[in-house]
């Protein structure tokens, strides 16, 4: 029996080191030699520890310390009930008495959490506690939890004085003895437990919240006051899907070699896939703020990550939609990518991660989205759901990190940088990678898209499923932010890995799927040129085409339900800047692309000219702007036409905390 006891004592010691070295690794995603690991990977081991701890006292026989100290505690409770002032006089004396209540009420505050959180009740904590409006601000969050703690540890208190009602009666029947040795210690154990959640939770980072206080992480939420009374009939509820990082031609519906997107490609089916969508920007918050307003970056001004917009006076497709009477929402997986840091207006409820330095996994993404639709599903909702997996580091779970490579070998570290260029990421020309490194890279890159693959379209099937009940189906969008070069160009510009330094095919060309049953049609592949800033407009007329939606970008209604039109004639994007002057002049001088259904030309004062046939060569292989002067000097005219037409917000340098800039550092976006 001893030996048994032991083998359970080191079992638990495993699983709380397991808990505090995920804590010590900074939480919802960590490396072990190059393997990630989800906070969700400990899930089972933090509830096996309350097993065991259960397991452990049924087994055992002579008192520990714990025990001895229950019991002292439980004769207090004795005299408590027996109302007699001798005893009472001893009870107020004692502070273990005290202590131990404090306990108890915080464990019965943290049960009634676990227990909210189990119901998806965050409507209720909302309701309950603040009413309007939950928190939008450091201060307001923080109040929000202590306002909450002592709420819910107020009825933790009325729940524990219960308890200790029921604990007398029982060790006071024939159960007494064995109660007294075991279930009284395994109550405190558990106390324990709740504890180390209560005081780690909040302000640790970790997805915990997200499995447990659901009401703390999910999100910020404001009732939208101008809510009109809407019947299924009268509206169609409007998901926005975006994938971070994922270029069109990595996608198997787009010819791609590989079978990345098995379940996308069910979905182009369902709807219509463009082929030729490009992104205004390959950096993610200006991009996504281009997708959510239909303006360009060089107007909304939020010209790299970390800012927000400097423009007030651009429009904003989430505020069109509240204006309407839906409720809209955003779940990102990047902590940074927060539309209230961007200051986009028009969000009723807003779901991060909770630490700055933390992106999470789809699986968990999947989840939040999830438990939003449970709880606001049956209202009118516009809802933008951010996938983060593609993006570097490229380390995608088992079996996906496997997929397509002949086993997985962990993650090759990035290369070498010249001393001289260190603040950038182009690589040595000595530490070049190999084309067996890059293939391997660019497997895990692929191996990240049909992981995400897998939890979109559990999305799209989900709200579907739960939004049947409406008369009209759900309209989906789903899109990239840019796309990724994968050591292409590495010959050329020693550049192997990254988007946001260069302006290249892989980076701007990106994939739209369009799926609205009984709207769009089925089954169809549109060739003409659209651009992210053409995503808002379009979504705004096909709901209402007598409003007009004014902004940069074109709807192509038309196009989508009648197949009239060519679309654009050329798509534009332009680099981020650069707060600090860079080592590389080049990088420090504004870049420009434009594409046409033939012609890709990047341009850039320094670095010149670059011309490429992307009918014949999207890989950038060969520069044909000197031989084809001609075509360089007709795109450069519509570049030019272009800036004029969309002239550049005045940019004003934007602070940024330390914090801030060494978390984009971390994601590539050296500043």
């Amino acid at each position: 029996m001893r030996k048994i006891e032991n083998i359970i004592n080191l079992l638990i010691i495993f699983c709380l080191g397991a808990f505090f070295f995920v804590l010590a690794t900074g939480g919802g995603n960590f490396k072990i030699y190059g393997i990630r690991i989800s906070i969700s990977s400990f899930e089972n081991p933090l509830k096996l520890i309350v097993i065991l701890l259960f397991f452990k006292h049924m087994i055992t026989e002579k008192e520990g310390l714990l025990s001895k100290f229950l019991n002292k505690y439980l004769e207090f409770i004795r005299n408590l009930f027996s109302f007699k002032k001798n005893h009472r006089g001893d009870f107020f004396e004692k502070k273990t008495f005290l202590f131990s209540s404090i306990l108890l009420c915080v464990a019965g505050g943290i049960g009634l959490l676990i227990a909210d959180s189990i119901k998806y009740s965050l409507g209720s904590c909302y309701k309950f506690i603040v009413h309007s409006t939950l928190p939008q601000s450091y201060y307001s969050s923080l109040f929000f939890i202590i306002s909450s703690v002592l709420l819910y540890g107020l009825g933790g208190l009325i729940v524990g004085y219960f308890l200790q009602l029921i604990s007398f009666s029982l060790v006071n029947s024939k159960l007494g003895p064995y109660l007294n040795k075991r279930i009284l210690l395994l109550q405190f154990d558990i106390v324990l437990i709740a504890l180390t959640f209560l005081i780690v939770s909040p302000f640790s980072g970790l997805e915990l919240l997200d499995f447990y206080f659901p009401a703390y992480s999910y999100g910020k939420f404001k009732i939208n006051n101008n809510i009109k009374e809407l019947k299924s009939s009268d509206f169609n509820n409007v998901i926005l899907i975006t994938i971070d990082t994922t270029r069109a031609d990595h996608l198997s519906m787009y010819g791609y070699s590989r079978n990345t997107t098995p379940a996308l490609s069910m979905i182009s089916k369902e709807g219509m896939l463009f082929t030729r969508a490009y992104s205004q920007m390959p950096t993610t918050d200006p991009s996504h703020i281009s997708i959510l307003t239909g303006v360009y970056p060089r107007t909304h001004g939020l010209l790299t990550n970390g800012m927000s917009i400097s423009n007030k006076n651009i429009p904003s497709l989430p505020e069109w939609f509240r204006k309407k009477g839906y409720i809209t929402s955003a779940i990102t997986s990047r902590a940074l990518l927060d539309p209230e840091e961007m200051k986009l207006k028009g969000f009723d409820y807003i779901s991060v991660p909770n630490n700055m330095y933390e992106s999470v996994t789809a699986d968990i993404t999947y989840k939040k989205a999830e438990k939003w639709i449970d709880e606001y599903g049956d209202n009118p909702f516009f809802m933008w759901v951010h996938f983060f997996d593609p993006h570097r580091e490229y380390n995608p779970p088992s079996p996906y990190n496997s997929k397509f490579n002949d086993g997985y070998k962990g993650i090759i570290k990035e290369k070498k940088r010249p001393p001289e260029h260190k603040d950038t990421h182009f690589i040595d020309p000595k530490y070049k990678y190999t084309p067996q490194e890059i293939d391997y890279l660019t497997s895990l890159y692929d191996g990240e898209i049909a992981f995400t693959d897998e939890y979109v379209f559990k999305l799209i099937r989900y709200i579907e499923e739960k939004t049947s009940k409406n008369n009209k189906n759900p309209f989906f969008i789903i899109t990239a932010d840019h796309g990724e070069v994968l050591g292409e160009i590495l010959d050329k510009v020693n550049y192997a890995f990254g988007h946001s330094q260069m302006v290249r095919h892989g980076g701007v060309h990106i994939p739209l799927i369009l799926k609205w049953k009984g709207v769009i049609p089925k089954g169809k592949a549109i060739d003409s040129i659209v651009e992210s800033v053409d995503f808002a407009p379009t979504i705004v007329e096909l709901l209402d085409k007598n409003y007009e939606y004014n902004c940069d970008g074109k709807s192509f209604a038309e196009l989508i339900l009648n197949q009239n039109g060519n679309g654009k004639e050329a798509a534009f994007a332009q680099r981020r800047i650069f707060e600090k002057k860079n080592s590389l002049n080049f990088l420090n001088s504004p870049e420009y692309a434009v594409a046409t259904d033939k012609w890709f030309l990047i341009s850039n004062e320094i670095r010149g000219i670059e011309l490429y046939d992307i009918s014949n060569d999207t890989l950038e292989q060969r520069d044909l702007s000197k031989e084809r002067k001609d075509v360089v000097d007709m795109l450069l005219a519509k570049l030019e036409s272009w800036k004029k037409t969309f002239p550049s917000t005045p940019y004003k340098p934007q602070k940024m905390s330390k914090e801030k800039i060494k978390v984009l550092k971390s994601l590539g976006y050296t500043q």
